[in-house]
């Protein structure tokens, strides 16, 4: 198999919910968002980035989100994408952290493939690594920037 292959199947591995349209409204208090569904319906939805997102929440703009019908969720939006002018713009900060434990599980890292073993959320020195590989005794933090 060679490594084409290898990220396509890290890529299916991962399990991708089906997504809704709508077009932004606004997003505030950093965590929510309204947007208006292709159904007119106006939802408030959750937005896992914490970032300033100063050009990716521009009202008018096209979104997609996900739904989760789970009764534990106050929302069961989940805003997942952007439509921005030249390219879609993932904003949800948890999609990178999976393609990434996967592209490692996977050996498509080639740097980290003899790393004995791995974390995700580990408390290091009062800052959270959001995916951590241990290597010859070190640790090797991967950050993501949104």
């Amino acid at each position: 198999m060679d490594k084409e292959e290898k990220t396509n199947k890290a890529c299916a591995d991962i399990p991708w919910p089906d997504l809704t349209k709508g077009i932004l409204l606004k997003r505030y208090k950093r965590f929510l968002a309204n947007v208006r569904l292709d159904t007119n319906e106006v939802v408030t939805c959750h937005c896992a980035n914490s970032g300033a997102m100063l050009k990716c929440s521009e009202p008018g703009k096209e979104v997609y989100l996900s739904f989760h019908a789970s009764p534990k969720r106050k929302l069961k939006y989940t805003w997942e994408i952007i439509h921005m002018k030249t390219s879609f713009v993932g904003v949800n900060t948890n999609i990178p952290n999976r393609l990434v434990k996967k592209s490692i599980e996977n050996n498509l890292v080639e740097e980290l493939r003899q790393a004995k073993r791995n974390g995700v959320e580990i408390l290091v020195y009062d800052s959270i690594i959001d995916l951590m590989k241990i290597r010859l005794g070190r640790p090797i933090p991967l950050k993501f920037c949104s």
